[in-house]
C-alpha cells in the first residue's frame, strides 16, 4: 500500500482518510484492489436522527438528543 503496509493475500483494510474504501490484497494477482462501500438508505424513526461517527463510512439511526438547561433558582 502507499503507506508502506504489507497485506497478506485476502487481507482487507479500511483507509483512515477514506473510511468508505475497502482495500484487499487479491490472492491471485497479489495487487491491492480498493472498492467503495455503498451505504444503505436509512429509514430512521420519528424520534431518531442520522449520526455519522468519525472514521465510519455509513451513518446510523440513533435517538435524537435533547438539550435542556437547569437553573439554580
Amino acid at each position: 500500500m502507499d503507506d508502506g503496509r504489507v497485506l497478506s493475500p485476502g487481507e482487507e483494510v479500511r483507509l483512515a482518510n477514506f473510511p468508505c474504501a475497502i482495500c484487499r490484497c487479491d490472492p491471485n494477482t497479489r495487487e491491492v484492489v480498493c472498492e467503495t462501500e455503498t451505504c444503505p438508505t436509512l429509514q430512521c424513526g420519528e424520534d431518531e436522527g442520522q449520526l455519522l461517527e468519525p472514521g465510519q463510512c455509513c451513518p446510523e439511526c440513533v435517538g435524537k438528543f435533547i438539550c435542556t438547561s437547569f437553573s439554580n433558582d
